[in-house]
């Protein structure tokens, strides 16, 4: 009994697990917004999730979206064309105590729920009714949503699942926030395969 085991864990040792890479470039922030585009800005949170300075120990790199008249997003063109037909984007978001986004009906133009994944093809780009969106880009005027609603002053983690992606070159993937007040921050992105 004792060599078979021995010789197990030999193997799986000897076996390549394949690791999910992160297909985002700079998504932990560590170089400021290179090769990020878009509204946002980089601020450092302290843990309690007050802001703080550059420098201190505690402090955590975040990119900070401010809601205004009008949508806004941050984004990044992904540099690799993945052979996978499935895209998983992952990010962590925390809106501000002061959070609200706007009531007016004109400020959207579609009306879909939380559950689930959207997808658009050509037209205007969608504006859900929601506090918080990620968009994927699938080709020529095709779109991928995942939608969230959020609580002020607490971390949610956002994951969308995008099915049928075909291996393009120059993907961009949106992280969006709607009409309104306060501000949204944003840490730990990913893109994975």
């Amino acid at each position: 009994m004792r060599k078979a085991w021995f010789l197990t864990v030999a193997l799986v040792g000897l076996l390549e697990i394949p690791v999910p890479a992160n297909e985002l470039t700079n998504s932990d922030l560590s170089n400021r917004l290179d090769f990020w585009h878009g509204d946002g800005f980089i601020v450092f949170l302290n843990p309690d999730g007050s802001e703080g300075q550059e420098g201190d120990g505690t402090v955590t790199p975040v990119i900070k979206i401010n809601l205004t008249n009008e949508p806004h997003f941050v984004y990044q063109e992904l540099r690799t064309i993945s052979s996978s037909n499935i895209l998983t984007v992952k990010v962590d978001i925390m809106p501000s105590s002061n959070f609200k986004r706007s009531d007016i009906d004109h400020d959207y133009n579609r009306n879909w729920s939380v559950e689930g994944t959207w997808y658009k093809h050509g037209g205007p780009l969608a504006i859900p009714a929601v506090d918080f969106w990620i968009r994927c880009s699938n080709g020529a005027k095709e779109w991928a949503y995942r939608l969230a609603n959020i609580t002020a002053g607490q971390w949610t983690t956002v994951i969308g699942r995008f099915m049928g992606m075909r291996p393009i070159e120059g993907r961009e993937i949106y992280f969006c926030v709607p009409t309104g007040e306060g501000s949204i921050y944003l840490k730990n992105f990913s893109v994975e395969p």
